[in-house]
């Protein structure tokens, strides 16, 4: 349900640009770090 409505929904542009900003950003969470750093 949560990737049909993230997918589905208009928030998924705005939910989608911060996501890549937080993952280019300094790392807060660590995981998304380790996807960046493989990349």
């Amino acid at each position: 349900m949560r990737a049909k409505g993230m997918r589905n929904g208009p928030k998924t542009e705005k939910m989608g640009q911060s996501t890549k900003s937080t993952q280019l950003g300094p790392p807060h969470t660590g995981r998304p770090d380790d996807r960046v750093y493989l990349r």
